[in-house]
This record gives C-alpha cells, structure tokens and sequence, in this order.
C-alpha cells in the first residue's frame, strides 16, 4: 500500500508501563516528535496499578491492542518480563499480525528489536575516571547476567581496563539487579572487607551508585575522598545520598524516534524524516571527585519547578470530596470539568463508559466485573475551545483508538488508561496534550483514581437511593472502620486476621477487605505490616534492644520473618537500619 497525504495517518500503538517515569518519558517524547515527522498519529495504552494490589488487567490491555485500526506497535517489553501481563500482550500483539518493535529487549520469535548501545557511553565514562582522574583499582557493578544492557557495560568497563593495560581481578566484574539490593550487597562486602577497597566504582546505573554511595557513607567511607562512585543512565538525582551522581546520560529520547521510524519504514516502505536527537553526554557531579560540576540546565529547573507546582496543586485541591458529593454521573462529569487544569498542558480529555457502569449509576444492580468486548459510550469530552464534540454513537472498546484519531488535522497523540476500583470496571480514560510531546506526570495517576472512586461511591449512593439511612449509615460504617484501623495502629503487635477484623465490624470477610482498601488505599494485612515496620523502626532507633527482641514485641513470631519483611520494605536488614 502506498501511503500518501491523501491517505490515512498511519495508527502507531504504544504498549508502555509507568508512561510517567523519567526513562519512558523521553523515550515517549522521542517516539512522538519522531511520529509528527512521519506524519502519525499514536495512542499509548499505558498501565499503572495501586502499590501491594494488581487486578486482572491483562484483558482491559488486550482489548484494546485487538483494535483493527493499529498499522503496528511499539512494546516496551522490558516493564513486563515477569508479571501477569507478559504473555497476554505477547500473544495478543503477535495475533493482529501487525509488525511489533520492542525497545532495547533482546532477541524475540516474532517481534522486531531497537536496542540502545551503550559500549560507547560506558567507555567514556571509564576513559574519565581513568584519563581525568588516574584512577586503576577501578570495579564495575552491572545488572542481571546474561541480559544484554549489563553485559554491554560490563564489557566495556573490561576493554577499558585492558586498553589501558591496568591489571584486574575476575572479582572485580560485579554482577547485581540494576536495582537497590545488588548495591547494598556490595557495600556490605566492602564495608565488611570481603573484598578489598576499590578507587572507583562503575555502577550499571545511577539507583545502584545511589544506593551504594549512601550505605558506603553510612559505614564511614567517604566518596569521593575514599572510594569515587558513578553511575549511568542519567535519570536518578540521589534522593538517598543527597549527592550529584556522575553519570552518562543515556538518551532514551533517541531510542524512542528511532524505534518508531524503524516501524514507520517497515509499515509504509517509506525512509521519512529522522529525528535529530541531541545526546546530553557526560554530566559531572561531585561523586567521582570532579571540582568543576555544571549547574543544571535552565530547561530542567523549569520541568522540575513546573512538576512541583502542579503537584503542589493537586495535593491541595478538593477534586474527591466534590466528585464524592456528586448526585448522578452528569453532575459527576460538571464536576469534574472544573479539575481537568490540574494536567500540565492538557489539550483533550475523554472518557468512555460501559453500557454496565451507566446502568450502575442509575441504581441497576449491573455486573461491573470486566469481560472482553463490551460496549462504551463516550460520555465526556473537555477540550481548551469549550467546544462540545461528544460522539453519541456506542462501540466496543477495541473501537476508541480509531475515535480518538478519527477527525484530526494534524498528528496527535493519545495515552489511554482504565477506569476501575477493586473488581468493578467503568470503561476508560483519554488524555492528550495535543502538539506537545509530553507525557502525563505522576499526579495524573490520583487524579484518574479518584475519578474511579468517585464513580465507585456513585454507584453505592445511587443503589440506596429511597432509603433514609443510606448517608448514615455510610457515616456509621466508615467511622466504625476507622476505628478498627486505629485500634491496628495503636497495637500492631496483636495478632489481627482478616476473620476477627471482619466479625468487629460485623460483615463478611470479602466484604470487609473491599471496603477496607476503599477507604484507605491499602489491604489491611498490608497496611498491619507497614504498621509493625514503622514501629519496629522506631524501637531500632530509640532503644538498644536485641533485634529479634525488637521483632517479638512487634508482633512477629519468627525473626526470619521480621528480617525478609524489613529488608522488603526499607532495602536494609534492621541491624543495618540501627548502625545508619
């Protein structure tokens, strides 16, 4: 087919986990700069869940990949190796027949692969500790044996070292989780001597320099004065050492434009215009023992200051007592029009209903479970011209990617989400922010469950509508719930079940445990755990009792028990949280 300007857009569909974290950002702002070039327009089916409780959300996700409109996607495979997610995506991408490119994510049957090189940054960031600053005892913590980032770094830091003929151990190549434990670890053995005290470390990337440096300082080795650290990747800003971490900024904005021309070609046999990425390079901060550290660019402080101004916002807003306050899901929606500006650069936002949810909110006693193929209706549309473009016409869900790209003048692009709470599905949530390539930041992620919650209390309040004690008793139950909560955070170390909690408040087990996460975000084991956590931490800091004292007085049984749960929780065992 040749595609022409009289021709359709090419539909590009992203896959991606946490559009908000700073790696998927750039790589969703290279992909749609890269697609406004080509003339494309794309819809980002993105994910996120509440921490401690992932619902079935595979098929929500499938539904929508099944949509006959996509001419091909984009998966960032790598954010859901591991989870429930994985071969449900996998087996539906592969059944469209349409042509898929993953993003750095090695080798796959079926699916083509952009991957990000990264021999030559690390190189160069080793010549720096080595030419800039002459150190030799240098070792290298990378990430997962085997996968293809961390064994490119770590033979890079191996060619270094031999180009440089500077002699070195097997013991020094590191192998960890490009993640907090592996770092730890290290200091650990460090600190303990197990392994003798290197000049450097070269660190897979900046979490793990961060988390080492901070427990290095911890232990009493100063860096960089004892031991330089660096990082890569530069997307981490030491939130637990307070340090500006030496890293190689990765451009994951390039890996993006690149992945989706590589699509474009293969989908329209067209070349098309490529994106020209500028790669930040080496930033130098204070870790590695450089004196001369550049001063954050004018273009970051004001993306930071701009996230904490509209976080600030939406922390202080009464977006959920006004939707909670709502009588019927129009003047939910009115409502909700007047919070639409909490989004930084919002353009468009729709939402899309199921048949099942609006029966729910008139008082029906609808099935709101999810099931493939059901039938929405775009219930909201808010855009900056005021204009009303509502498209009363009902469809099934693998329908909205085609209606949100149908009628545009110009490339756009669209990140989808579902509406839920617990078991009960609404339908789904669109935003866009029109020209601009950005994507949503983390307060977009409340901001969509309080839409759900609104919605789930909806239709509580529209189920008791006629009785005179609906609104009381809500009152009574949520206060008697509140007090069972904190009767849990006054003794943690009481040995609370699920069925003893439930008879307190005189309902069923299930329902006790939807009711709890609704109102306060969490599962009530969960929460006891986080309960005993925090009080443990205050008998570790305050008295000098014996740990597995410690652990007996906050409710656990077995010390093997209160160490797993603790390092899970703090990233360090509870004698390591004592001695920082």
């Amino acid at each position: 087919m040749k595609w022409g300007d009289d021709m359709k857009k090419p539909l590009i569909g992203v896959i991606m986990s946490d559009c908000c974290r700073e790696a998927s950002a750039q790589m969703l702002q290279g992909m749609i700069s890269q697609a406004f070039l080509c003339k494309c327009n794309i819809i980002v089916i993105g994910t996120f869940g509440e921490p401690g409780y992932r619902p079935p959300i595979e098929n929500r996700i499938t539904d929508l990949i099944a949509s006959g409109g996509f001419d091909g996607f984009i998966y960032d495979r790598n954010y859901f190796a591991g989870t429930i997610e994985e071969q449900p995506i996998d087996r539906a991408l592969t059944s469209t027949g349409r042509p898929v490119m993953t993003l750095d994510s090695g080798e796959h049957r079926y699916f083509s692969n952009t991957v990000s090189h990264d021999f030559e940054a690390f190189s160069r960031l080793a010549e720096h500790l080595m030419t800039d600053h002459g150190y030799r005892r240098i070792y290298c913590l990378t990430g997962q044996e085997g996968t293809i980032p961390a064994e490119e770094r770590l033979q890079a830091y191996v060619d270094a070292m031999k180009r440089h003929k500077l002699p070195f151990e097997p013991s020094w190549c590191i192998y960890g989780d490009f993640w907090k434990n592996s770092a730890f670890s290290l200091a650990q053995r460090l600190l303990s001597g197990e392994l003798p005290m290197p000049e450097a470390v070269m660190c897979g990337n900046d979490t793990m320099a961060d988390v080492l440096i901070s427990a290095l300082e911890n232990g009493g080795v100063h860096v960089p004065e004892q031991v330089a650290v660096t990082g890569y990747d530069g997307n981490y800003f030491g939130e637990l050492s307070g340090q500006m971490i030496t890293t190689w900024k990765k451009s994951d904005e390039e890996l993006g434009a690149q992945a989706l021309h590589r699509l474009y070609s293969i989908i329209t046999g067209k070349y098309g215009k490529r994106l020209r990425v500028r790669s930040d390079g080496l930033r130098k901060g204070c870790t590695c023992g450089c004196r001369s550290i550049p001063r954050e660019s004018s273009l970051l402080r004001r993306r930071n200051r701009m996230q904490e101004r509209y976080s600030a916002q939406f922390s202080g807003c009464d977006m959920l007592p006004a939707l909670m306050a709502s009588d019927d899901l129009c003047q939910l929606l009115v409502n909700l029009s007047r919070y639409t500006y909490l989004n930084y650069r919002w353009a468009r936002l729709r939402i899309f209903l199921t048949d099942e949810c609006i029966k729910a909110m008139e008082g029906d006693s609808a099935d709101l479970s999810y099931a493939p193929g059901k039938r929405v209706r775009e219930m909201a549309w808010f855009d900056h011209d005021r204009k009303d473009r509502l498209n009363p016409r009902p469809l099934r869900a693998e329908g909205i990617p085609e209606r949100l790209s149908e009628n545009m003048s110009f490339p756009t692009a669209y990140y989808i989400s579902h509406l839920s709470c617990g078991e009960d599905f609404f339908g789904y949530i669109a935003i866009s922010f029109g020209k601009a390539p950005i994507t949503y930041g983390r307060y977009y992620i409340p901001f969509v469950q309080n839409i759900s919650a609104a919605l789930e209390h909806l239709k509580w309040k529209s189920r008791t509508v006629g009785r005179r004690t609906d609104t009381a008793e809500l009152t009574a139950f949520y206060i008697l719930m509140s007090e069972i909560r904190q009767n849990m955070k006054n003794a943690p170390e009481r040995q609370f079940t699920i069925d003893t909690l439930a008879a307190k408040a005189s309902v069923s087990r299930s329902y006790f445990q939807r009711m709890y996460k609704r109102y306060f975000g969490v599962s009530p084991m969960a929460e006891l755990t986080e309960m005993r956590i925090e009080k443990a931490k205050g008998l570790l800091r305050g008295t000098d009792k014996p740990v597995n004292a410690v652990a007996e007085e906050c409710g656990y049984e077995s010390y093997t028990s209160f160490v797993r749960q603790f390092r899970s929780k703090e990233g360090m065992t509870p004698s390591a949280y004592r001695s920082s």
